[in-house]
């Protein structure tokens, strides 16, 4: 038995916006940031931030942007997915070049709330 399946737990790099396509179906795509934290030879510990692009379709795509903002913590599952397209602006023996696309496409996004705005004496916020 095969299985595509993705379970990530990082932040939200920036809050995600509503799309719909020419046919109307509803759509978001964010990224989320992962830290992968190892120990290098030297036995320092050393993170690495590691960037995911999510893509959300339909109730879920609506829900995400009606309730997540940057900085928030997610969790989702979801499989991945891996497209390939030309790009006319390189060119190798006078082909466009093909690029590989790789997202996440979640079937399930959980988070957290965020605890109401809180104001500091200089007049900024912070949550």
């Amino acid at each position: 038995m095969y299985m595509n399946m993705v379970i990530l737990t990082g932040n939200v790099v920036k809050t995600p916006e509503i799309k719909a396509t020419a046919g109307g179906q509803v759509w978001t795509k964010f990224t989320v940031a992962v830290n992968d934290i190892y120990k290098d030879k030297e036995g320092n510990v050393q993170v690495k931030p590691m960037y995911f692009d999510i893509a959300a379709w339909d109730r879920l795509a609506k829900n995400i942007c009606n309730n997540v903002v940057s900085g928030m913590t997610v969790t989702l599952h979801g499989k991945l997915e891996i497209s390939f397209y030309k790009d006319n602006r390189f060119k190798m023996n006078n082909k466009p070049l093909t690029r590989k696309n790789v997202q996440i496409t979640a079937n399930y996004v959980s988070w957290k709330s965020i605890p109401k705005e809180k104001e500091n004496e200089d007049g900024s916020s912070t949550y």
